[in-house]
């Protein structure tokens, strides 16, 4: 116990000396290796000539860290560690420097000038660039001299040390330096890390995501004196990513996902947004994961996790975006991806009236012809008039601007998407030499026609067999409900063979999961993405000769057109595919347009009066045809009159007619068309069209009748 004392003495006594002679050192596990003459005057460090206590202090503390944690029995580990120190205390003590931790990138940069100054240095390096052991000793000292700091001292520098379980890496990788930024942006930045470095828990990924984007950033913010976050422009910034070779997308061949470097900029600004308004909704970033919204209305494969409102410069569009944005999220059972693909076609309009939307709506909808192809008008119009009702309704807006009659009728055709069978061959060719998971997902869309989501977010307890068969139980997000399946048996074994694989028994999980977050299934974006690089490194071609690039949906038409020609019933065709209606099932049967005005011709042919239709009432009848299942739904309820050949005599005017019928579902479209009848009607008077005044007279008393009974 005395002998311990007397060790621990002579050891303190020892550091607190200026002249260090590591030949002297009490530890004799340390002394030992460096009494030979030719390491003494290599391990005598003079601090003397250091002008700073705490300077002093840290350099000692690394010595004696490294004599105390290393072994110093490696050669290798003194000409690393121990020998440089005395280069770097001479270079120091020219310097007026009173901290390591302080120092700035300049001095760091010229301590190899000093090296090559004294001849210990040629200025020479490897192909690879390599620091030698004397260049890394001044990073070496520096990490160490940064790991003892606290959270709160670490606050007041401007260097900061994340990689703390290499203390003596002789580079910066792990450090972050906010030196050379204006005070208010320097304070900003280091709050944000502060936060983020708490949320992620995978160092790794926090490097990625957050210490090597947040560097960059901050090269860019002292190059262009920018001194507030809100002033970053991300296009400005994506060119100067890209001018210094900097990755901005996260593929080469995909420019529309950004990547890391860049996200930083919309992790930054919700940060800051957070920060200054405290009221979820006020906040150009909504963090839709602090929403408690309901779990059937998320699809987990595709899952966006905010919405941004940052781009509309008009104030006024901004709010009212929001306001119908909210409506949506909170009193209607949308999927998420419904609103946020709602969100997105608005804003496109909003972003461009920076003078405000209250426009006359001639503007408006020569805007969208000029600015959007014939595909997005519709898409565009559509949402963008839902969302101004809304806002007329709760009387945010003094005129709904947009009504019924100004939607743009898309000339819709059919395409064929049916994947064809030269592709097929090839794919089912070379699945044995792609990997499990991809294989299953693959041969599920193939033998079933489920959607993406609904293949990925299988469960270990989807399989069924019974006497009937097998079955494959999914969720639809899209349709909100459980359904199932039937596979082939040799699929059956190879799920159940996977599932017992790869899932915990008793433990009900997701089959095929996310590679980040097992209790999340696999994102529709890194199938997609893998299952191309499958196929592009197996060659598969499309029967063009073109890289065949899977089209998901194309799967469901195949199983629809094949089961057609099987002669399978539609009704049969739409319980497989899960349809509502049976409308939905003739737009997967690729070949049943023309098919049917064949048959249709050949009933004619058959059973007419051998009166050859004149080409007026054939064009008409064919153009039933097209719309003939359609014309049984209405937007606003249902025409209980039967399917005829033939056309309806009270065409456009469902509102009079004894076979029209509705109920309170439709409430929201009636309050609508009761607006558009109003705006019809003030039309109709100013340019006193007779006809249309007495029509829409009925219409309104109807619509006004309507709504009352059914409690609007």
């Amino acid at each position: 116990m005395i002998e311990k004392k007397i060790i621990n003495l002579e050891n303190e006594r020892f550091w607190k000396q200026d002249i260090l002679k590591m030949s002297e050192c009490p530890q004799n596990n340390v002394r030992v290796y460096f009494c030979d003459p030719r390491y003494i005057e290599l391990s005598t460090f003079d601090l003397q000539g250091l002008i700073s206590e705490e300077l002093k202090k840290e350099i000692k503390g690394y010595l004696k860290s490294v004599t105390t944690e290393l072994d110093m029995s490696s050669k290798n580990n003194r000409r690393k560690y121990i020998y440089p120190i005395r280069h770097l205390i001479e270079y120091f003590s020219y310097k007026d420097i009173l901290t390591i931790k302080n120092i700035s990138g300049e001095v760091i940069k010229k301590y190899e000038d000093f090296l090559i100054k004294i001849g210990v240095e040629d200025g020479y390096r490897d192909k690879t660039n390599r620091a030698s052991n004397n260049q890394k000793i001044i990073w070496r000292v520096f990490r160490f001299a940064l790991i003892s700091l606290s959270e709160k001292e670490q606050f007041t520098y401007d260097r900061w040390l994340i990689d703390k379980q290499n203390v003596y890496l002789g580079n910066d990788s792990g450090i972050v330096s906010f030196a050379g930024l204006s005070e208010s942006i320097k304070n900003d930045l280091k709050n944000f890390f502060v936060r983020f470095e708490e949320r992620y828990t995978q160092k790794n990924t926090f490097k990625a995501r957050i210490l090597y984007p947040i560097r960059l950033l901050i090269d860019y913010c002292i190059d262009y004196e920018i001194n507030e976050i809100n002033k970053i422009n991300m296009d400005h910034y994506k060119i100067y990513l890209e001018r210094n070779g900097r990755e901005v997308y996260l593929s080469k061949s995909d420019r529309k996902k950004i990547g890391p470097n860049v996200n930083i900029l919309n992790l930054l600004w919700v940060f800051q947004d957070e920060k200054i308004n405290p009221f979820f909704y006020d906040r150009d970033f909504w963090d839709l994961t602090k929403l408690k919204i309901e779990e059937s209305r998320i699809n987990l494969i595709s899952l966006k996790e905010s919405i941004s409102f940052r781009d509309i410069t008009n104030e006024k569009n901004k709010k009212l975006l929001q306001i119908y944005i909210r409506h949506l999220l909170e009193n209607t059972s949308l999927t998420l991806s419904t609103i946020l693909k709602k969100h997105y076609m608005v804003k496109r309009i909003m972003v461009n009236f920076e003078n405000g939307i209250e426009l006359p709506r001639e503007e408006i909808i020569n805007f969208i012809k000029t600015e959007y192809g014939e595909k997005m008008q519709g898409s565009i119009l559509n949402d963008l008039k839902d969302m101004l009702f809304y806002l007329y309704e709760t009387g945010n807006i003094n005129d709904p601007i947009l009504y019924q009659t100004d939607l743009i009728k898309a000339n819709r055709k059919h395409v064929n998407r049916t994947v064809d069978e030269y592709v097929v061959n090839q794919i089912f060719n070379i699945l044995d030499k792609i990997p499990d998971d991809l294989r299953l997902i693959y041969l599920i869309i193939y033998c079933t026609g489920v959607r993406v989501s609904e293949a990925l977010t299988i469960k270990s307890d989807a399989l069924f067999i019974n006497s009937k068969g097998c079955l494959l139980k999914t969720y639809s997000t899209k349709m909100k409900k459980w359904q199932f399946s039937a596979i082939p048996i040799e699929l059956y074994v190879m799920i159940d063979s996977y599932i017992k694989e790869n899932c915990y028994e008793n433990n009900v999980e997701y089959v095929f999961k996310s590679k980040r977050n097992p209790d999340l299934p696999m994102k529709s974006g890194y199938f997609r993405e893998k299952i191309h690089k499958q196929f592009e490194d197996h060659e598969i071609k499309s029967s063009t000769g073109e890289r065949y690039r899977i089209d998901i949906h194309g799967y469901r038409h195949r199983l629809g057109t094949e089961m057609h020609e099987h002669r399978i019933s539609p009704f049969i065709i739409q319980k497989a595919l899960h349809h509502e209606s049976i409308e939905m099932t003739i737009a997967y049967i690729d070949i049943i347009e023309n098919e049917i005005k064949e048959s249709y011709k050949d009933f004619y042919d058959k059973n007419g009066d051998k009166i050859v239709p004149d080409p007026e009432s054939e064009r008409i009848v064919l153009n039933y045809l097209d719309k003939a299942f359609n014309m049984q739904a209405l937007p606003n309820g249902i025409c209980t009159l039967p399917v005829k050949l033939g056309k309806c005599e009270h065409a456009n005017a469902c509102l009079t007619c004894n076979y029209f019928g509705t109920n309170e579902k439709y409430l929201d479209i009636l309050r609508q068309q009761l607006i558009e009848t109003d705006h019809i009607l003030d039309e109709s008077y100013k340019n006193d069209w007779v006809m249309q005044i007495a029509t829409n007279e009925e219409v309104k008393k109807n619509l006004e009748n309507l709504i009352a009974k059914l409690g609007g």
